[in-house]
């Protein structure tokens, strides 16, 4: 799809345009035989796994992957049910604490308050960081490989 054809579009007629790509094979989409629902609504979630994260980022064992990924779920289900309170707005909720956050560098001080990582957390997650980096450049540049 040429996204560049959207430019200076009407929502309307960015809609029809994307309902013409759909139609023929690409329908088979929704065919609800060979739909797959995800039980996470952030993709990122699929990967904030002890046994996943060695093989994202080199260098970190098991045990320090099991070690990040458990604090981050830990404090991810507290601040959850603080949401469902209405403790924290849904907001702060994602401006903090969702899982896309995960894979992003932010300022050790974030870290130190928002999410009570200690400086060996924080270096292993930055090295978890470093990572995701290089391997979603990578799966970039094979769907540009494969798109063409």
């Amino acid at each position: 799809m040429d996204i560049n054809r959207f430019r200076r579009h009407t929502p309307e007629e960015i809609m029809r345009e994307i309902e013409k790509d759909l139609q023929g094979d690409s329908r088979k989409i929704y065919d609800n035989a060979i739909l797959i629902t995800l039980s996470y609504f952030a993709l990122e979630s699929y990967f904030i796994h002890k046994d996943i994260l060695p093989f994202i980022a080199l260098g970190i064992e098991k045990d320090e992957a099991e070690k990040v990924t458990s604090k981050y779920f830990s404090i991810n289900a507290e601040k959850q049910e603080l949401k469902a309170r209405a403790h924290i707005t849904k907001d702060k909720f994602k401006q903090n604490y969702k899982p896309k956050l995960f894979f992003e560098h932010r300022p050790k001080v974030v870290y130190e308050r928002t999410w009570n990582l200690d400086s060996t957390e924080i270096a292993i997650l930055n090295t978890v960081q470093d990572g995701w980096k290089r391997i979603a450049f990578q799966i970039l540049l094979m769907l540009l490989i494969w798109r063409h």
